[in-house]
């Protein structure tokens, strides 16, 4: 129709319409031409197809490829996680690596891939080693834990053995001591510490202390003039005892009848002498840095009622006689 329009001069021909030569409209293209143009349209078409697969669809399918093996990667190094063969801090590195690229990044793939092996190495290295150093803590705490043990048990020993050769029973100390003499202390007795035989002082030898291991010497002048007792032992002889006594402790003053009176220990005073080799030193308070003169202290450690004390030598800086040392106990 538009072809007789054109023909006819029936339409108006304006600028922006096309002429078609009515001889060549009415003319047909050769068939050689129609195989031309059909053979240009299938080769667009497989150079399309071909692109498509080149530049698409064969990327994609390598990246699900890489991503595949990637995660068999995962799986297979969080299954050497669990077997110990691979410590979680490598793990944590491969997971954190990031995919690399098909084709085009092969050698980047090698590189990273060989840094991975290298840390997992590395990792492994560090791993035996902490577990060697774990293992040497532990064989050193159970060697010390067996001496320890072996050291308990001995002094457990020596304590048993100690106790065991600490004395008789009271009873029975009082039964080898006893004289008959109703008015005499003959022996002081502290259950698993001492048990000591009272040696009395020469007369008017106030500053007499017996020498012999296993006694003590009754301080006359105590009864003298508090009418208390006192008794006297060197530092380095039986005095040594008169140091692990404690409070509450009881002591045992047995007389020569076989009569014993009770006492417990209440207080223990440490003081320093100004002058140790004479007996009309002053001295100093320990605890509190007061100093004292002879006559207060002999008043402040022996005065009082019913009360037994027990003195011996503080041995310090090299000196056996650098203080006094009192336990203090009543009667009960």
């Amino acid at each position: 129709k538009r072809l007789q329009e054109l023909t006819s001069g029936a339409a108006q021909l304006t600028p922006f319409t096309t002429y078609y030569p009515p001889d060549a409209l009415k003319k047909k293209a050769p068939p050689a031409f129609r195989v031309f143009l059909n053979f240009i349209y299938i080769a667009v078409i497989a150079a399309s197809a071909v692109s498509v697969w080149t530049f698409i669809l064969k990327p994609a399918r390598e990246g699900d490829s890489g991503q595949q093996s990637l995660a068999q990667t995962e799986i297979a190094a969080t299954a050497l996680v669990q077997s110990g063969e691979l410590t979680q801090t490598a793990l944590t590195q491969i997971e954190s690596t990031p995919t690399p690229a098909p084709a085009e990044d092969i050698e980047a793939v090698t590189t990273d891939t060989g840094a991975e092996v290298e840390i997992i190495k590395v990792e492994k290295i560090a791993a035996d080693a902490e577990a060697t150093r774990i293992a040497a803590e532990e064989e050193a705490a159970r060697i010390a834990a067996e001496e320890e043990a072996a050291r308990i048990a001995e002094e457990e020993a020596a304590e048993a053995a100690a106790a065991a050769n600490q004395g008789p029973a009271l009873d029975q100390f009082i039964n080898q001591i006893k004289n008959g003499n109703a008015s005499q202390v003959l022996g002081i007795f502290v259950e698993g510490n001492m048990a000591l035989t009272v040696v009395q002082q020469p007369g008017g030898n106030a500053g007499y202390v017996n020498e012999s291991f296993g006694t003590a010497t009754y301080f006359a002048m105590v009864k003298q003039y508090t009418g208390n007792d006192g008794l006297l032992a060197h530092n380095y002889l039986s005095g040594g005892n008169f140091f692990s006594l404690w409070g509450g402790q009881s002591i045992y003053l047995i007389y020569g009848d076989g009569h014993y009176r009770s006492f417990s220990v209440n207080s223990v005073k440490q003081y320093q002498a100004t002058d140790p080799l004479s007996p009309y030193s002053n001295f100093i308070d320990l605890n509190s840095g007061a100093t004292l003169d002879s006559t207060a202290l002999f008043y402040a450690v022996y005065g009082g009622s019913l009360r037994l004390t027990l003195q011996t030598c503080i041995n310090r800086d090299g000196d056996p006689s650098w203080g006094r040392y009192f336990v203090i106990s009543s009667e009960y």
